[in-house]
């Protein structure tokens, strides 16, 4: 891959970039992202940017080859149309740290972010180099290793972790805009290399958030493949299916030996079932092992 030199972030990104300050601007721009009949399916990378005092201050959603950046301040409240988006079960909306975002917008605008997907874990499914195999699935992945890999661009990640007070420039805003256009560009580059429909969504979206108890709904934890240097459940079942086989036969060699016609592994059909299926999971974790030192 050809490397450049390291940029702010804002100049990576050259599509319409469209800053609204007021309602009625919001209005306007966002029947052109979410049309009164979305598709499902429909996908928006989004970025939020906070004040010093952790209050939301921009909401930035990249739609096709546009940005939209809301300043929530000055709009004195949140767009009631921007609010359906974001509630919306049938659009996706993806962010780099997702559950921050969607707990943020929960705690201060009462807003529950439905169908969210982190662009950090869809970057770990899909990225061949298996570079994160054996790190927690949760772990997030810097924005500017996944614009390296999807979008073949270096970034500076001081610029992501920036936050202003209350004077906002023209940089500040196009910085906001940059990390949702970064999100949601890397998501398309992922979609075209990758045929992504063939790993479940629920490795990477969740479906909504459980804000009393913390609980992320809809989404697996981990991962298979990035599961694979934590084995240590795997030993015990191993050992647990020998020792119930090995009862088996004890049985059945003791019920022959005082004489009774019985088939212990017949009688006790749903425990063989049982051991085959742990011993099936077991031999797919171990070629799956297998596989990745291959790689």
């Amino acid at each position: 891959m050809a490397r450049i030199r390291s940029h702010p972030l804002y100049e990576l990104w050259y599509p319409q970039v469209v800053i609204l300050q007021d309602n009625d601007a919001a209005i306007k721009h966002l029947d052109d992202i979410y049309p009164d009949i979305p598709k499902e399916g429909d996908t928006v990378g989004i970025s939020i940017t906070l004040t010093h005092t952790n209050n939301i201050r921009l909401v930035s959603i990249c739609h096709g080859e546009s940005i939209y950046t809301f300043d929530i301040k000055l709009m004195g409240a949140f767009p009631p149309r921007l609010r359906g988006l974001l509630e919306d079960e049938d659009v996706v909306k993806i962010g780099h740290g997702i559950i921050n975002i969607t707990w943020c917008l929960y705690h201060e605008h009462g807003i529950k972010l439905v169908m969210g997907g982190e662009i950090s874990r869809l970057h770990r499914i899909s990225d061949a180099s298996n570079r994160n195999i054996g790190e927690p699935f949760n772990n997030p992945v810097l924005l500017s290793a996944i614009a390296e890999r999807w979008l073949d661009k270096t970034i500076d990640n001081d610029y992501i972790q920036c936050r202003w007070v209350d004077k906002f420039e023209l940089v500040h805003y196009k910085q906001a805009s940059a990390v949702a256009g970064v999100v949601g560009q890397s998501y398309h580059a992922i979609r075209e290399s990758n045929p992504v429909d063939s790993v479940a969504n629920k490795y990477w979206i969740f479906t909504s958030v459980e804000h009393a108890t913390g609980t992320v709904l809809g989404r697996c934890e981990q991962f298979p493949l990035h599961s694979l240097a934590d084995g240590s459940c795997i030993e015990p079942l191993r050992m647990a299916t020998d020792r119930i086989r090995a009862t088996l036969t004890e049985a059945d060699l003791h019920a022959q030996r005082i004489g009774i016609q019985t088939n212990v592994e017949r009688q006790y059909r749903h425990i063989v079932r049982l051991c085959e299926d742990i011993e099936r999971a077991v031999h797919t974790y171990d070629h799956s092992v297998e596989e990745a030192h291959e790689q």
